[in-house]
């Protein structure tokens, strides 16, 4: 299990979607303990795209493609009325379009609506509620670049947490969340509306507002590189380099907990690379 995946499960999700699936599978599986199997749409979503954790090298995500990639989830046991829940996923968006583009909902579409989800609305992000209109955000991202977030409701104020940080948090009061249905990249109704292009990974709901503490925890499961295993430096005073890959320049923090040698980080800021060098020669005279 990845770092990342034991951090999500200590929060005890409802539902959890690693997106490790190959291309071509038509459900995705729910790695919460729930069984809640997710449906795959017949076009539009293309699995096996390159994850975003850096702890996890085997991890893969899902891809959509704005106009027919969905996947939709079962919404037995998820939150209604006015219960606490966390909506959480990592994105890259694909484009920055004017319109809306919901990356993962819960709740009831149209007249009388009750809705919650994770939104673009052009290059702005929000967790919104349809219905109470009540908006925690923006926080501006770009297409290409990778995010973090986490959007929670306490049964007092939503809050918009990106890449571990709090970036808005709105005053609520009683929300209305139906959760007749739930979607990844998709508003929580059929047709289809909204839709969300880019990749997704680590979709995950919960019935509980996650603390702060517990948002920068799954983040920082997710980005921090400790050496060891395959990517240890060499022993007796040999030098070992690894590149390592996250879509995000300058969100990467590198341990080294056997402080040996002298450990360079440099960021390539324009395509996210970061070269890592572990030089042990220094440390032992070799």
């Amino acid at each position: 299990m990845s770092a990342y995946s034991a951090a999500v499960l200590a929060d005890s999700p409802l539902r959890y979607y690693r997106l490790d699936e190959a291309p071509g599978a038509t459900s995705v599986a729910d790695s919460s303990g729930h069984s809640a199997t997710g449906t795959v749409s017949a076009t539009g979503v293309t699995l096996g795209t390159a994850g975003v954790l850096l702890t996890d090298p085997t991890d893969t995500a899902a891809a959509f493609n704005g106009t027919s990639g969905t996947i939709s989830i079962p919404v037995t046991g998820l939150p209604t009325a006015a219960q606490p829940f966390s909506l959480e996923a990592w994105l890259t968006p694909a484009t920055i379009a004017p319109g809306a583009q919901i990356a993962l909902s819960l709740g009831t579409w149209g007249a009388g609506a009750a809705a919650s989800y994770l939104i673009l609305k052009g290059a702005s992000l929000y967790l919104a509620n349809y219905g109470d209109g009540v908006d925690a955000g923006p926080y501006t991202v770009a297409a290409g670049v990778t995010y973090h977030v986490v959007g929670t409701y306490d049964g007092v104020n939503t809050r918009l947490y990106v890449n571990g940080a709090l970036v808005a948090t709105s005053v609520a009061g009683t929300l209305a969340t139906g959760a007749t249905a739930a979607y990844i990249a998709n508003a929580p109704e059929t047709p289809l509306h909204d839709l969300y292009s880019g990749v997704v990974d680590e979709a995950a709901i919960y019935g509980v507002a996650l603390s702060a503490t517990r948002v920068l925890a799954h983040y920082q499961a997710a980005v921090t590189f400790s050496p060891g295993g395959a990517h240890s430096a060499g022993q007796g005073g040999a030098t070992a380099q690894a590149t390592l890959h996250y879509p995000t320049p300058g969100a990467v923090t590198v341990r080294d907990a056997a402080a040996l040698g002298s450990v360079t980080l440099s960021d390539a800021a324009a395509s996210g690379h970061v070269a890592l060098s572990d030089a042990l020669a220094e440390q032992t005279g070799a």
